[in-house]
């Protein structure tokens, strides 16, 4: 399978499995991501990641899949996606050695909503037992210290800090890892306007180095019309909020008909 030159060492390295609510709370870009490892996230600022995704990046994230996982990573737009899990992975933003990176914000939620059903750390490597779901609560997260340690408060910490712990405490991240973030990039409601544009053009700016990694092609390029192949897993805050509101207006009128 073709895997991109830049990509080819993670096929070796553990996975990480992150799963938290997330937000930006101001422009931070002034971490790099460490020598031999990657960070990859499902979605830019401004947006929200559908519980959807988690189902098809889980199942990859086992070793035996990793392969797979990096070819279909290696794709441009200009070759379609043939199912909902190569649709999954080439809608990650990728993260390379050495590269900047945007400090995002993450925190645990117990309840309905969000990520309410399963949220943790969870490892992949090839003496990790081969799971095809994901586990049905919190609690089976395969690192649970390091969320009692991390969150314990639910106050919110960082990608940064996060991956600065694994590679402190496992033994196996000390020479790299794969840092998946599953996680929403909401924008923080004191965010203005100037720092909402600097963390846009921050991410555009990425997606051009991507480009000259697939031959002059963006995987987040529309051909001749076509959707995107995050547009099932992603979507923008802005939409969703109008959504949401449509349905609360909804949920309101039905409740006065009801006094009718």
């Amino acid at each position: 399978m073709n895997i991109l030159h830049p990509l080819r060492y993670a096929e070796y390295l553990p996975f990480y499995f992150i799963s938290f609510h997330g937000a930006y709370r101001e422009v931070n870009t002034s971490h790099t991501v460490p020598q031999g490892s990657y960070l990859l996230e499902t979605c830019d600022p401004g947006e929200i990641s559908f519980n959807t995704i988690d189902n098809y990046i889980w199942h990859l994230c086992n070793y035996a899949h990793r392969e797979q996982f990096l070819h279909w990573l290696s794709k441009h737009n200009s070759e379609p996606s043939q199912n909902k899990y190569e649709a999954a992975v080439r809608s990650l933003k990728v993260h390379l050695p050495g590269s900047a990176y945007a400090q995002r914000h993450h925190m645990q939620q117990v309840g309905a909503g969000g990520r309410g059903f399963f949220q943790g750390i969870y490892k992949f490597s090839n003496t990790t037992p081969y799971t095809v779901k994901h586990p049905r609560t919190n609690g089976d997260t395969l690192y649970k210290n390091f969320v009692e340690n991390l969150i314990q408060t639910r106050e919110p910490t960082t990608n940064t800090e996060i991956m600065e712990l694994i590679h402190k405490n496992d033994p196996d991240a000390a020479d790299g890892a794969v840092f998946i973030f599953v996680s929403c990039g909401v924008y923080n409601l004191d965010m203005n306007p100037n720092d909402m544009y600097r963390l846009d053009s921050f991410f555009h700016e990425k997606k051009l180095a991507m480009m000259a990694l697939h031959d002059g092609v963006s995987r987040d390029d529309i051909d001749n019309g076509a959707v995107s192949s995050d547009e099932e897993f992603i979507e923008e805050d802005a939409r969703y909020e109008r959504r949401m509101g449509r349905f609360k207006r909804l949920k309101k009128e039905v409740k006065g008909l009801r006094r009718l």
